[in-house]
């Protein structure tokens, strides 16, 4: 009984693939804003190692003269 009971429950449920579609499409945008928000702290680090590199980098040329 509950087996025909949710076999009628299922088959009255149409698929909108349009809906899927758009979830599809907000996970895809709910990724992307978390691989943003992981690369910023990321590229601030690098640009930090960069710049002390460029000045230790400077201070030698200038000891070497």
């Amino acid at each position: 009984m509950f087996a025909a009971v949710g076999l009628l429950v299922l088959c009255q449920q149409q698929l909108d693939r349009t809906l899927s579609a758009e979830a599809a499409r907000m996970m895809m945008n709910a990724e992307r804003a978390v691989q943003a928000t992981n690369s910023k702290p990321q590229n601030a680090r690098a640009k930090r190692e960069f710049a002390e590199r460029f000045n230790h980098l400077i201070t030698a040329l200038k000891d070497f003269e």
